[in-house]
């Protein structure tokens, strides 16, 4: 049995305003954050003179509303950040990239179609598990269903 809790527009956009701040470390550094917690995935950075505090509007770059939901965090790699969504009924996976300094959607591409998802908790989405990044590619894994690699360029 399916148990699905829809997220409103201010949810996702908090999500992804969430997803900010980790790539705060990311966009000081101006380093690949490759993989999830970073490069060496202890999610610790080099980059010093980070908040400490952000707010709505506080220490906030840009935020970007992403469609459907997901709980990957971004990967970095040059001027793109990567994650994954899907629709919260699991039959829809997406891979989506934005500009990491302005938060414009480079690509939204819909990877996969699934007939029978399987069950999941509410607290869960369809699109957790985070992407890994190199230059030129960018894997996109979603747990039992299916992973691809993209290729990506002016990164």
């Amino acid at each position: 049995m399916k148990s699905l809790i829809p997220f409103s527009t201010a949810q996702r956009l908090g999500v992804v305003g969430a997803l900010l701040c980790l790539l705060n470390a990311a966009l000081a550094a101006d380093q690949p954050w490759s993989q999830f917690r970073g490069p060496r995935g202890d999610g610790h950075t080099t980059a010093t003179g980070l908040p400490l505090n952000w707010s709505e509007k506080k220490n906030v770059t840009w935020k970007t509303a992403i469609h459907d939901r997901g709980f990957s965090s971004p990967v970095i790699w040059g001027k793109q950040a990567w994650l994954t969504t899907a629709t919260a009924d699991g039959r829809k996976l997406f891979g989506v990239c934005v500009d990491k300094d302005t938060g414009k959607t480079i690509y939204d591409l819909h990877l996969f179609d699934v007939a029978e998802p399987q069950a999941i908790t509410p607290e869960n989405t369809y699109a957790s598990p985070t992407p890994v990044i190199e230059k030129g590619r960018v894997f996109l894994h979603f747990g039992t269903y299916r992973h691809g690699v993209c290729g990506h360029r002016h990164g």
